[in-house]
């Protein structure tokens, strides 16, 4: 698990999951896992997830069809 997150805290600063179909949601755990910020569509069970681990009060969650709500939650990170 350390050599995962290490990998992923050099390569990335920030993770968007525009998934409108519910795939690769392993690369979105990993993410999770590795503390990385996510912001992460509501497809599947994400919601569940991001309900679980306190991202939707943050505001780091969002319906695909939001664009101007995905570009704000980016900003917020950044």
């Amino acid at each position: 698990m350390q050599k995962l997150k290490s990998k992923y805290t050099l390569l990335y600063e920030l993770f968007i999951y525009l998934a409108i179909k519910r795939k690769l949601q392993t690369i979105f755990l990993e993410s999770l896992a590795c503390e990385t910020p996510v912001i992460a569509s509501y497809v599947g069970g994400i919601s569940e997830i991001l309900s679980e681990t306190n991202l939707i009060q943050s505001g780091l969650s969002f319906f695909i069809s939001d664009i101007r709500g995905i570009k704000q939650r980016y900003y917020c990170l950044v």
